[in-house]
C-alpha cells in the first residue's frame, strides 16, 4: 500500500484489542450497553450533522460560537478535526469513483476503501486550499489541529459518569470500567465502522433513485445505524441539502436534529428539501 503507516495500523489495531479485552475482562450490563448507544448516536449525529452537512457542504448557517461547539462536538468522535474530515469528503465528491477518490471501492477495492486508506501516512489531510471558507476562523483551525482534545475530554466524561453510577446506583450492577469500555471504546469503534460501511457499501449496492455521475446507492436497512447517512444516492444527487432522506418514509434523524437546532435558533437558513428540484444539483457543489 502506498504511504502505508505502521503507526496508524498499530493505533487502530491496539484500540480494537483493548476494546475486546475490556469487554472480556469487565463484562457488560444493560446500563453500560444503553450508555454506549447514547454515546454512539450523540457523536454520530455530530459527524453526520456537523462534519458532513455543515463543514463539508455548508447546508445551513450558524453563529461563530456555535460553529466552534459543533467542531469540538465532532472531535469527540475520534474522526480527527472538522477541516481534515471535510477535506477528504470534498475530494470524495469531486472524484467519486475516479482516481483521486480517497475511499472508492470501485477504484481501490473493498479492503483499501473500507479501512486501508486510513492506514496511509497522509490519511485525512487538511488542505486549506479546499477549506478557504473556514480560513478566517483561527479557533476552528486550532481545534482541527488539536482534535485529540475532544476524545480525551469525552473519555473523562465517561469515566466521571461511570464513577457516579458505580458509587450511587449499585443496584444497576455497573462498574466505572464497564462504562468506559462500552461508552467510550466500543462506541468510538462503532462510530468508525459505520462511517466505513457508508463509504463502501453505499458505493457497491442498494437502490438508485437518481442517475448521478458516480455509483452511489441508498441502503434502507442501514438507517437505524447511520440515522440518515444511508440515503447516499440522494445525497450525491443533492449534496448541499441538509436532508438526505427525501421521501416521507426515508427517515433522517440527523436532519430532524438540524431542524430542532433551527427551532432553538442555533442554526438558520437550512438548505432543506424544498431546494430539491426535478434536476439534480452539481455533485461537486458545497
Amino acid at each position: 500500500m502506498k504511504n502505508y503507516s505502521l503507526k496508524h495500523c498499530l493505533r487502530i489495531l491496539t484500540m480494537h484489542l483493548i476494546a475486546l479485552a475490556g469487554v472480556l475482562i469487565y463484562g457488560w450490563s444493560w446500563t453500560a450497553v444503553g450508555f454506549a448507544l447514547f454515546t454512539f448516536y450523540f457523536r454520530h449525529f455530530a459527524v453526520g450533522g456537523f462534519y458532513h452537512r455543515y463543514f463539508s457542504h455548508r447546508s445551513f448557517k450558524t453563529s461563530r460560537p456555535f460553529q466552534f461547539v459543533m467542531a469540538f462536538w465532532g472531535t469527540t468522535s475520534g474522526h480527527k478535526g472538522p477541516l481534515s474530515w471535510a477535506t477528504s469528503h470534498r475530494i470524495h465528491h469531486k472524484y467519486a469513483e475516479k482516481p483521486g477518490d480517497p475511499h472508492s471501492p470501485k477504484v481501490l477495492g473493498f479492503g483499501r476503501a473500507y479501512i486501508g486508506w486510513l492506514l496511509q501516512e497522509d490519511a485525512l489531510p487538511t488542505d486549506m486550499t479546499l477549506m478557504k471558507d473556514f480560513s478566517s476562523y483561527p479557533e476552528i483551525i486550532w481545534i482541527n489541529k488539536y482534535h485529540f482534545l475532544g476524545p480525551l475530554t469525552f473519555l473523562g466524561f465517561t469515566a466521571a459518569v461511570g464513577y457516579f453510577i458505580e458509587n450511587n446506583f449499585p443496584s444497576l450492577q455497573t462498574t466505572q470500567m464497564q462504562i468506559i469500555v462500552w461508552g467510550f471504546l466500543v462506541s468510538t469503534l462503532a462510530n468508525a465502522h459505520i462511517a466505513m460501511v457508508i463509504n463502501t457499501f453505499c458505493h457497491l449496492f442498494g437502490t438508485r433513485r437518481y442517475e448521478t455521475r458516480d455509483e452511489s446507492y441508498n441502503i434502507w436497512w442501514l438507517m437505524p445505524f447511520s440515522i440518515g447517512e444511508n440515503w447516499h444516492n440522494n445525497h450525491h444527487a443533492y449534496p448541499k441539502l441538509a436532508a438526505s432522506g427525501l421521501k416521507w418514509w426515508e427517515l433522517d434523524p440527523i436532519y430532524w436534529g438540524i431542524q430542532l437546532l433551527a427551532k432553538l435558533g442555533l442554526v438558520w437558513d437550512v438548505y432543506d428539501r424544498s431546494y430539491a428540484k426535478e434536476r439534480t444539483l452539481d455533485e461537486t457543489s458545497l
